[in-house]
């Protein structure tokens, strides 16, 4: 039997490279913003997809298509095909380890987060996926702390127990101009225009909550008004009855003058997307 011939240093292995058909695959899941893959893909109107949170940053200051350079307006689709397109190719190995591992980790923020769903134990697999470092050890740590904390609030809501939430919150560093956030608020970081009948609750400081009103919010083009009639509102929970994109804000009514205010997004805390009875009767929901 003749000797095998030996393969020379410089001839790379059969199929070592991507083929041209692998590539469009991986380009098609990747943003074109963030140039990483998509975790909640969306498509808009240019027929392109991106990452959510990332085109949605891009339209609240511009009117054109990254892609394309053509107008488009600001209708956004959920994109499901793509996102299980990642998940084959991330479990197939078709993309390099790095991508891979950090698509992992902005899924498992994402889902803790609850800007897409799935839930704290999808969260963890995801970090159980990634490769092990100094990161994915901490945010673990954290996502196992978080079960335990959703654990407690159970137990207390079936106990009656109050004031549980207390525990669990870290004090706010105060602002420059001294201002501290009250105990608990967490505003909404990011505008979001799908909260539409979503429950927020809005900031109980009255002096902040006019300050907010009176400037443009971040991304938006105008400030929503004030008057002194929203001072009630402050610390008040409310559906949402519609999103405001050039103010960032969203329609809060007050039901008992049936008065209509726009608020900045900053000037809400999300509370939750469950629009039952039920539910929004817990917090004396103004609707």
């Amino acid at each position: 039997m003749p000797p095998r011939k030996k393969r020379s240093a410089s001839a790379p292995p059969k199929g070592s490279e991507a083929s041209p058909l692998k590539k469009a695959a991986i380009e098609a899941i990747t943003c074109p913003i963030t140039r990483q893959l998509v975790v909640d893909p969306v498509v808009a109107e240019d027929e392109n997809t991106y990452e959510s949170a990332a085109i949605r940053q891009w339209l609240q200051s511009n009117y054109r298509s990254p892609m394309t350079n053509e107008r488009m307006g600001d209708r956004l689709t959920p994109n499901r095909h793509a996102r299980l397109m990642v998940e084959a190719a991330v479990k197939e190995g078709a993309v390099p380890s790095e991508d891979a591992a950090q698509w992992h980790i902005s899924s498992a923020k994402l889902l803790a987060s609850g800007d897409v769903p799935g839930g704290m134990s999808s969260a963890i697999e995801h970090l159980r996926e990634a490769p092990k470092t100094p990161e994915t050890d901490l945010l673990l740590r954290c996502a196992t702390l978080r079960t335990q904390m959703d654990s407690l609030r159970n137990e207390a809501a079936s106990l009656d127990v109050q004031g549980v939430d207390a525990f669990f919150t870290m004090p706010a560093q105060p602002r420059a101009d001294g201002w501290r956030p009250p105990a608990g608020w967490r505003p909404l970081e990011r505008f979001d225009d799908t909260l539409d009948g979503a429950l927020v609750r809005v900031i109980p400081d009255r002096d902040e909550f006019q300050r907010l009103c009176e400037r443009p919010a971040p991304g938006a083009v105008e400030a929503v008004e004030w008057c002194d009639d929203m001072e009630a509102m402050c610390g008040r929970h409310y559906a949402i009855e519609a999103v405001y994109s050039n103010s960032c804000g969203y329609e809060l009514t007050k039901s008992d003058t049936d008065d209509t205010f726009a608020v900045p997004f900053d000037a809400c805390m999300f509370v939750s997307r469950d629009t039952s009875p039920e539910f929004r009767e817990r917090f004396d929901v103004y609707i």
